[in-house]
Order: C-alpha cells, then sequence, then structure tokens
C-alpha cells in the first residue's frame, strides 16, 4: 500500500468521525446546513469526474486502471461512474477470494444478485468446519465491503445477515464517507485488513514470521500457494513456536513437536481435536493483505 493510500484512507475515516459528530448536534438547522453543503461539494465533485471519464474513454484500458486505483476506484463508485456493474465488482471480489478459499478446501457460489443485495452459498470444508468457516466469511465479506462497498446486504446461505447498509436512509443528510472505503461502524471495530511487504517473494516451500497488530503470525508458501496461521501452538500453548516442514507440508511445533497440516486448515496430524487459527490472506499481483482482529 503506498503513502497516497494510506493517507486517503486515513482521510476518509477522519472525515467519517466528524460526519458522524455532526448529525449528533443539536443546533438548529446546523446539521441540514452541513448536509446540504457536503451533498453540494458532492455534487460539483461528481460534474468534474464526469468529465474527466468522458475523456478517458477515448482510450482504451484508461477507463478500468483509473477504477482499479485504491483512490480513484472508491471515489468513482460513490459518483456511480465506475466502468464495472455492481455484479461485475461483487464477481470481481468473489474470483479474488477464491484462492484462498482454496486453502480451506472450500469455494464460494453466487447465488443472486438482485437490487443490491448478494446471496452466496459456502462449498465445500468451508461449509461443515466452524473455524474454517468463520475466517473464510470475513475474507470473503472484507473483499465484497472493498469492491461493492454499495452492497446493501449480504445473505450467505445458512447463516444471519450483515447490517444492512443501505444508503437510502432518509434519517441521514449527509453521506457516510466510510461508505467509499467499505467499511462498516461493525467491520472496523472488529476485524481489519493489513499490508504485508515481502511476502510475494517468499520462495516455495518457505516460511516467514511477523508480527501484525502485536499478533504473532506465520506465513508459509507451498508451489503458488500462501497460507497464514496465528503462530501459536494449541496442544503447548505456545507462541512463535511454528516451524514449516516442506517435505509433508506440516507445521511444526518446536516446544512440543505437534503437526497441523498447512494446506488444510492448519488441522493437527496427530489428535483431530486439535488445530491451528488460520488468517484471511489476500494476494493482489505483488501485494498482500491480511486480515486480523483489532481492538475496539
Amino acid at each position: 500500500m503506498d503513502a497516497m493510500t494510506t493517507q486517503f484512507e486515513a482521510l476518509v475515516e477522519a472525515v467519517d468521525q466528524k460526519l458522524e459528530s455532526i448529525e449528533k448536534t443539536s443546533v438548529p438547522g446546523f446539521r441540514q446546513q452541513v448536509g446540504e453543503l457536503v451533498n453540494d461539494l458532492l455534487e460539483m465533485y461528481r460534474m468534474g469526474f464526469e468529465q474527466v471519464m468522458h475523456y478517458a474513454h477515448s482510450y482504451p484500458g484508461l477507463p478500468q486502471k483509473l477504477a482499479e486505483d485504491p483512490v480513484l476506484g472508491p471515489l468513482l463508485m460513490i459518483h456511480n461512474m465506475h466502468p464495472l456493474s455492481f455484479e461485475e465488482r461483487v464477481n470481481k471480489a468473489l474470483e479474488n477470494v477464491r484462492p484462498y478459499l482454496k486453502t480451506h478446501d472450500g469455494n464460494v457460489r453466487l447465488i443472486s444478485v438482485e437490487q443490491g443485495i448478494v446471496t452466496l452459498a459456502l462449498e465445500g470444508h468451508c461449509q461443515g468446519c466452524p473455524s474454517s468457516r468463520i475466517t473464510v466469511k470475513t475474507a470473503i465479506e472484507q473483499e465484497l465491503m472493498r469492491l461493492a462497498p454499495d452492497m446493501l446486504d449480504l445473505i450467505v446461505e445458512g447463516e444471519d445477515h450483515l447490517e444492512a447498509m443501505s444508503a437510502d436512509d432518509s434519517s441521514r443528510v449527509v453521506i457516510p464517507l466510510s461508505a467509499v472505503q467499505g467499511v462498516t461502524v461493525k467491520s472496523r471495530r472488529t476485524t481489519g485488513w493489513f499490508a504485508l511487504d515481502n511476502i510475494t517473494t517468499l520462495s516455495p516451500g518457505s516460511a516467514q514470521k511477523t508480527r501484525v497488530e502485536d499478533h504473532p503470525v506465520i506465513i508459509a508458501r507451498l508451489g503458488d500457494e500462501f497460507f497464514a496461521y496465528h503462530d501459536y501452538c494449541p496442544q503447548c500453548r505456545h507462541v512463535n513456536q511454528l516451524t514449516l516442514r516442506v517435505k509433508d507440508s506440516a507445521l511444526e511445533c518446536q516446544s512440543c513437536h505437534a503437526l497441523y497440516d498447512a494446506r488444510r486448515a492448519g488441522r493437527s496430524i496427530d489428535h483431530t481435536s486439535y488445530h491451528l487459527e488460520p488468517l484471511p490472506l489476500l494476494i493482489e499481483g505483488h501485494e498482500a493483505r491480511i486480515a486480523m482482529p483489532v481492538a475496539e
């Protein structure tokens, strides 16, 4: 993640917090005036983006390149100028996350996209293992919120809905800018995506240890696939003791020598009642992002 993207995300969150504070004010007419000002500013920038996209369409591939930019893409979405339709962006998000789902012997099937409501079904091992299902759902939800923040609701067969993210709530005068980045207050308090450096340069058959949000993490590369786990052994409860055994794709605890299958969601090879805690890991080109719990 480059410096501009980081600064943009920080600015979005800061503006969003200020708007939330303004919405709680009791000063007569103030909230309404701020809402009108924000809407006028958004309309002014919409007109500017409309001109930019008009000229961009004269150059093959340029609209798509603008849409893929981490700063311009979200802005195009809130102005309804993204070159990809909502359904196309949903499908792209699912394609991005499928390599990660394979590490859990699972997949996701898109059932329907209707009026901003996305309905999915988890398949394979993801459907039956509670711990695997939770991490898989986190990865899917975060990627959908990143590429399709205009999603109003997400339904996973057999699961509760996400909180609705309706933009038509008449009680809101100003637009919540957290929607630009696709991060709801609920998701921001529970899980965050963090950039990882030097992960895509890992050689096949190697592992790297790091710390994310003060959590010890081990990331292993087996062939072209990447796997991430909390560096914690549930059998002896020691931290930062896992190492990769390339010969059998196992993660071994150097303290108690317990073995876990790195390719199969960290299942214990010796005792089926134990398993490592896998972490959602998304690889896009030369960039890697990992989902970690964050403090409220």
